[in-house]
C-alpha cells in the first residue's frame, strides 16, 4: 500500500466502502457530479433523492452482467434511465486541438 501511495495512488478508508456493492459510493457519485454535471442534474430531476442509489445499483448491475464488467464500464460507461450513458473514465486526447476534450481530460 505504501508503495502505491508513493506513486500517487490514494488509500481508501474502509468506513466509506460499501461492502454490498463492492465500491466506494462517494467516489462514483463525486466522479459523475464533477465530470458530467448536466447528467447529474437530469438524474436528480428524474429520480430525486433516490438518484445516488439508482446510479449505484445500475452500476453494480452492469458490472455483474455478462456483457458488462469493469473494463467494459471503464471503456463505454453504463446507462441510467433519465441520464443516458454515464462515462466512468476519460481517455487521453490524441492531440490538443479540441479544447472541450482537453478540459474533460483535465
Amino acid at each position: 500500500v505504501d508503495q502505491l501511495k508513493q506513486q500517487g495512488w490514494l488509500e481508501g478508508d474502509h468506513q466509506h466502502y460499501d461492502r454490498a456493492r463492492a465500491l466506494y459510493p462517494g467516489d462514483v457519485i463525486g466522479w459523475i457530479q464533477d465530470t458530467q454535471p448536466d447528467a447529474w442534474k437530469k438524474l436528480r430531476r428524474v429520480h430525486g433523492v433516490d438518484a445516488e442509489s439508482t446510479v449505484l445499483d445500475r452500476l453494480v448491475k452492469t458490472l455483474a452482467s455478462k456483457t458488462g464488467g469493469t473494463l467494459e464500464v471503464l471503456r463505454r460507461g453504463f446507462s441510467v434511465a433519465g441520464a443516458g450513458t454515464l462515462a466512468m473514465s476519460q481517455a487521453r486526447p490524441e492531440d490538443s486541438r479540441n479544447q472541450t476534450v482537453n478540459n474533460c481530460y483535465a
